[in-house]
């Protein structure tokens, strides 16, 4: 059995497209790199593999003669312990396009914004910071995430949580943020976040997070106590909050920077070559050859070594004129 496996997305690149219009008229099934390798006609909910690995594990376990595959080789997509490619499967990496996208869009004045745009492509994902006009660049989308919060303060911490509220404050006028502030009885509404600034223990939250006032000798002003509890280590004032950088410690723990890391990981086109995702088996000559006529040389690879080599003759005629 003959199987042309490619992931989703280069099904329609010209040069594969070709392939497999040549292939599948030799007798290859076509089928798409995913979960139980669908056939070609049935992609209407086909996903791009997480696990490289794993899909050639399953392919490997498959009784197949010749298993040709064509994907993305994405960066993330090779997680886990990886094996050398078996004698009955070639593994050809095709680089997606290089792509531009926004990452987050930053508030700087009231008609000012920065934009963090990401850069991919095959070799490097990168990122730069445009300025622009909210009036001029209206389509910009500045969608914002909601961050609850329930605030509970003695009399004793007032000028703490005024403190407190004026970093929050500035947390929101720089970024894509709105900060709501919730009753401690507000029914049926989960808090991001629990502030507790109080000498009283703190009680059993639904918060997922928890930021309290504990005075305590430490290295820093805010200090994380478990998974989901931090410490805030001396009572407040503007000193202590300039010297200390009091919001930029509040914006490390208030805005939800996961979701941006998420969206430059499924924006990320970063490939690894073939000879670096897959370790090398060791064969014998005969294994070898026995491959060599099975892959023909790629024509287009053919006529770039060849321009290299008209480019060289032509630069020594020249010096040896």
């Amino acid at each position: 059995m003959l199987w042309l496996v490619v992931e989703k997305g280069l099904e329609s690149h010209p040069q594969v497209k070709l392939i497999l219009d040549s292939l599948q008229a030799e007798g290859y099934e076509i089928h798409f790199l995913t979960n139980n390798f669908p056939k070609l006609d049935d992609s209407s909910r086909v996903a791009s593999p997480s696990n490289y690995p794993k899909m050639l594990n399953e392919l490997a376990s498959k009784n197949l003669n010749d298993v040709i595959v064509f994907a993305q080789n994405r960066v993330d997509g090779f997680n886990g312990l990886r094996r050398s490619l078996p004698g009955n499967i070639r593994w050809i990496g095709i680089p997606s396009r290089s792509q531009d996208f926004t990452l987050a869009v930053t508030s700087l004045t009231q008609d000012s914004l920065m934009v963090r745009m990401g850069h991919t492509n095959a070799n490097e994902t990168y990122f730069t910071n445009d300025y622009v006009s909210s009036i001029s660049s209206p389509q910009i989308a500045r969608a914002k995430d909601t961050i609850r919060i329930l605030l509970f303060s003695e009399a004793k911490y007032d000028y703490d949580e005024k403190i407190i509220r004026a970093s929050i404050l500035t947390i929101q006028e720089s970024f894509p943020v709105v900060i709501k502030y919730l009753k401690a009885n507000a029914p049926g509404v989960l808090a991001d976040w629990q502030l507790w600034l109080s000498d009283k223990p703190i009680p059993t939250s639904e918060a997922k997070n928890i930021l309290a006032v504990i005075i305590q000798p430490a290295n820093g002003l805010i200090i994380r106590k478990n998974y989901n509890q931090w410490e805030i280590t001396q009572r407040l004032n503007e000193e202590v909050a300039l010297n200390e950088n009091l919001t930029v410690e509040m914006a490390h723990l208030l805005l939800p920077t996961r979701g941006l890391w998420k969206t430059a990981r499924q924006m990320d086109v970063r490939m690894l070559p073939d000879s670096t995702a897959w370790p090398r088996m060791e064969v014998d000559e005969g294994q070898l050859l026995a491959g060599v006529d099975k892959m023909p040389a790629d024509p287009y690879i053919l006529a770039f070594m060849l321009t290299l080599l008209l480019i060289e003759r032509i630069i020594a005629y020249q010096r040896n004129q």
